[in-house]
């Protein structure tokens, strides 16, 4: 399992908004980084950059996944066989997809500047509150998103978490 954990905790996932003013990086380590072209804010309103960032992290939790997947793939293809011949190096059965739980997560900001709303399939609706790009700086405002991102990753956990715990409670019902 070293091997598999190596490669999830290397893997950076680094995505680009259509317009090239928006950049973020999310590393294996779960750490997500965020950036302003320079002087980009000031030719965004908050609706486009609102836009602009709910397509960065779509796209970076859809790759980052997808990149997961593939190094879970990797990993078991790479194993090597055991002298009782235990693994045989055969494709392990198709399985269905996991579906992704039916949840709505939602964050906000301290200031409720931003607000991130996670919804089914990974996609992000990122919210930008009016005014906010005229009252402060690009780091208040990756600050602002930070905090907002980080608390719809918080509420998105204890859905999901609420979610076993009752399917749980169902399955091992009599």
């Amino acid at each position: 399992m070293g091997v598999l954990a190596d490669r999830l905790n290397t893997m950076t996932v680094r995505v680009c908004s259509p317009d090239d003013t928006v950049r973020l990086y999310l590393t294996g380590g779960g750490q997500l980084h965020l950036e302003f072209a320079r002087g980009s804010l000031l030719e965004h309103t908050e609706s486009s950059l609102s836009k602009q960032l709910s397509h960065v992290c779509t796209m970076a939790v859809r790759r980052r996944r997808q990149g997961m997947a593939t190094a879970v793939r990797e990993a078991i293809a790479d194993m090597d066989s055991d002298e009782d011949d235990t693994f045989t190096r055969q494709p392990p059965p198709t399985r269905a997809a996991p579906s992704e739980p039916p949840i709505t997560a939602l964050g906000r900001s301290p200031r409720s500047l931003v607000t991130v709303r996670r919804i089914p399939g990974a996609i992000f609706d990122i919210k930008v509150r009016k005014g906010t790009l005229a009252r402060f700086n690009a780091e208040q405002v990756i600050a602002e998103f930070h905090e907002a991102f980080n608390a719809a990753a918080t509420d998105y956990k204890r859905q999901a978490a609420a979610l076993r715990k009752s399917g749980a409670a169902r399955g091992s019902a009599p």
